[in-house]
C-alpha cells in the first residue's frame, strides 16, 4: 500500500476548504483519485 504524504494532504484540504467551488470540485476530484489510485484503507 502507497503511503499518502503531507502535502498531498495539504493540497487536498486547502482546495476542499476554497471558497471557490471550481477549486473545492478539484479537491474531490484528487481525493478520488489517490483514494483509487493508492488503495488507501479508510478506518472505519
Amino acid at each position: 500500500m502507497a503511503t499518502v504524504s503531507s502535502r498531498d494532504v495539504q493540497e487536498i484540504v486547502s482546495k476542499l476548504s476554497s471558497d471557490k467551488a471550481k477549486t473545492r470540485e478539484e479537491g474531490i476530484k484528487l481525493l478520488k483519485h489517490l483514494v483509487r489510485r493508492r488503495k488507501i484503507n479508510w478506518p472505519l
